[in-house]
């Protein structure tokens, strides 16, 4: 049987750190949200990437408290960035809060930031992204 890789060294692995946020570069949930899967024994479990990196780099999280990201980035996992709170507190905050980044990471200054389906935000880089990828698909690149 193969030598397990310790779980820091796992996360270690999906973080890529810049000045300010860490970006997770593991899976993503549908929202834009960090997801970090592991083994615990025979049984897969996972658990958001930065409940994981903030359990690692700073320890443990109070029973019944959400962490919020200070910098609005929710694929951000920088524990500077990350402070528990209760679930209650966080929604108020968020609803006065506008994220500065889209949930894969890319910027949104005022010129690549547009409106579309709903009011909801949409990010340039990402819709350019997946519209080349529509495009090859239509045309039976893969």
């Amino acid at each position: 049987m193969g030598r397990r890789i310790p779980i820091e060294s796992r996360i270690e692995a999906k973080i890529d750190k810049t000045d300010g946020c860490w970006f997770w570069n593991g899976i993503l949930t549908h929202n834009g949200y960090g997801q970090f899967v592991y083994r615990e024994g025979k049984e897969v479990k996972c658990m958001m990437a930065h409940r994981a990196v903030y359990q690692v780099y700073v320890g443990y999280i109070p029973d019944g408290m959400t962490l919020d990201h200070s910098c609005e980035n929710r694929n951000c996992v920088n524990p500077e960035h990350l402070t528990p709170m209760t679930l209650g507190d966080n929604i108020r905050k968020s609803d006065r809060a506008v994220s500065e980044y889209c949930k894969r990471g890319h910027l949104y200054p005022p010129q690549t930031e547009f409106q579309k389906n709903k009011g909801q935000r949409r990010c340039y880089k990402c819709n350019v992204i997946r519209t080349k990828e529509r495009k090859e698909v239509q045309n039976g690149i893969s």
